[in-house]
């Protein structure tokens, strides 16, 4: 999950009772359904899809690998598709993980502490310019530096009895700053025991506001509330690896 690919994938880093819960080992392939009625109702809203459609996707992750596959987006406009795509993507990733190593992926380790790693861009043409990750035993701070703004994403942990000691996401912030625009986002993650020793998400709450100023000092402010269900999980039944 994001914690251990942001943390325990960077160079010379020793563990330190830092220790994050991940998809058990027993499971080698995973398949589930993720589902949102308020994206739903949102598309129907606009009329991209019919009052009686349902648009949802399948995941599958095996041995490392993942996809993710829509279905009942048939007839939505390519870009709107990969928009509702990618939504469905990132939640996804908060059962399996982002690689983290394709993220650092051009910069070079400046700074590295027990508690601390800074990344450069030694080009000078990379979308960041620098990242900044500092961490604790209850979150992991990352603050990008860019040409015309910053990101800065918070990622804490709780220590439930099921996880046996090991730190588990609980939830996300992530502020950006770009230009005139603020973009705030968090997101809360329920988790669901969902086979013996198996537990996974089962709901993700988020919460988005985006303010514009504009010259005459006016802000506008626009926000989303959105929660993705989990469900239909399948365990080492031979699914991803036929999906992947």
């Amino acid at each position: 999950m994001i914690g251990s690919s942001i943390w325990l994938g960077s160079k010379g880093y020793s563990q330190e009772s830092f220790d994050q819960y991940n998809i058990p080992t027993e499971v080698e392939d995973l398949a589930f359904k993720i589902e949102s009625k308020e994206l739903n109702d949102t598309l129907k809203a606009k009329k991209v899809i019919a009052p009686d459609a349902n648009v949802f996707a399948r995941a599958y992750w095996y041995k490392g690998k993942s996809a993710v596959e829509l279905e009942g987006a048939k007839g939505i406009r390519k870009d709107i598709r990969e928009l509702i795509k990618a939504a469905f993507d990132q939640k996804a990733a908060l059962v399996w993980g982002d690689d983290f190593k394709k993220w650092i992926s051009g910069y070079e380790l400046e700074r590295n502490s027990p508690l601390q790693k800074v990344y450069t861009d030694p080009s000078g043409v990379l979308e960041k310019s620098e990242i900044n990750i500092n961490r604790s035993k209850d979150k992991i701070i990352i603050n990008e530096k860019k040409p015309i703004g910053t990101v800065r994403t918070t990622v804490s942990f709780i220590y439930p009895k099921w996880a046996k000691g090991k730190a588990v996401v609980s939830d996300t912030s992530q502020i950006a700053f770009e230009g005139s625009r603020v973009l705030r986002t968090k997101l809360k993650i329920k988790y669901a025991k969902v086979s013996n020793n198996v537990y996974l998400p089962s709901e993700v709450f988020g919460d988005s506001t985006q303010s514009v100023t504009f010259s005459s000092d006016q802000t506008v402010d626009r926000k989303v509330l959105e929660q993705f269900k989990f469900s239909d999980f399948k365990i080492n039944k031979d699914i991803a690896d036929d999906r992947i």
